[in-house]
């Protein structure tokens, strides 16, 4: 008799299925092996500790052989840019009231120079 497990995602119970079923799910990853599983009416364990549940291993692609130019490539790559709507934010935040700023001090040098001559 083929064992009944029950899984569990998304607050919901799903099941019962087959192993062979389960891992199906896995491989079509409506469930991972991080869900939780329960074959013996009790207990809920991982997917991955499933009695009889080999683990997954995905095919790992043929190595491909990198010129000089394409790993100079991969090094100018940016770490963590910066999103053009930060800049917009920053400047928006720091710049324009630091340009008012900018501009009231040299209108008001201007209107302190203009009041000092008609003296």
């Amino acid at each position: 008799m083929d064992r009944r497990v029950y899984l569990f995602k998304g607050g919901k119970n799903h099941g019962p299925y087959t192993l062979e079923e389960v891992r199906q799910h896995v491989r079509n990853r409506s469930f991972t092996e991080k869900d939780y599983a329960c074959h013996d009416g009790k207990n809920w364990i991982r997917v991955s500790e499933l009695p009889g549940f080999a683990r997954i291993e995905k095919a790992k692609p043929a190595a491909r052989r990198t010129t000089s130019s394409a790993k100079k490539r991969k090094s100018k790559k940016r770490v963590n840019p910066v999103k053009k709507r930060n800049r917009t934010k920053i400047f928006l935040t720091v710049g324009v009231p630091l340009i008012l700023l900018i501009l009231g001090l040299i209108g008001g040098s201007i209107y302190l120079l203009f009041l000092m001559s008609s003296i």
